[in-house]
């Protein structure tokens, strides 16, 4: 996927919204293993448009940088209003060139899938991460797709999926490989 064609930004950002209730639902899973006294800086990879960049901002009370490799949607997601410790550059998951221990929460929504160094990224997320910090994905895996909905209408989601997705076990070995413990692995219905 070519996220910088001229039209993509706009495009993802309207087709990949998410209503307030349903926002608000993914915000309080997250909160339920990641307290909201334990966050204060927040990094968003492969934020897009910043649809959860700034919401988690907003939420948790935090500063956050939304980092994206495309030169488009960091511009798109700086037009939108935002407070003002919410900003967003461009930058990749395996090299974000923000300070180390710079964040308390990392979170990627729909992304690993799309890095093409998983290891890389892990480590990064290692060192952007404080003492006690997080990394939160929402993400699905392929041991998910047979139980998509909608696989009797488009079965061909079914074999894409596969070679797109990271498998669970790919995702947990890239992360307890950087000494990350994992927390906890929701399935979420929205």
């Amino acid at each position: 996927m070519d996220y910088g064609k001229a039209a993509m930004p706009g495009v993802y950002a309207s087709g990949r919204s998410h209503a307030p209730d349903v926002l608000a639902h993914w915000l309080a899973i997250i909160e339920s293993h990641i307290p909201r006294d334990k966050v204060n800086k927040i990094v968003g990879l492969g934020c897009g448009t910043g649809r959860f960049t700034g919401p988690l901002a907003e939420f948790y009370g935090a500063s956050a940088v939304g980092v994206e490799p495309s030169n488009d949607m960091p511009a798109k997601a700086r037009a939108k209003t935002w407070p003002e410790d919410v900003r967003f550059k461009q930058g990749s998951a395996e090299a974000v060139c923000l300070a180390d221990g710079c964040c308390d929460l990392d979170f990627m929504s729909m992304v690993f899938h799309h890095i093409a160094d998983r290891g890389a990224t892990a480590q990064e997320c290692r060192q952007l991460c404080r003492d006690n910090g997080h990394v939160c994905f929402r993400q699905p895996s392929q041991e998910q797709v047979p139980y998509y909905p909608y696989l009797s209408y488009f079965p061909s989601v079914e074999a894409n999926s596969a070679t797109h997705l990271p498998a669970y076990g790919e995702v947990m070995d890239a992360f307890t490989a950087a000494d990350f413990t994992p927390l906890a692995q929701v399935a979420v219905d929205h």
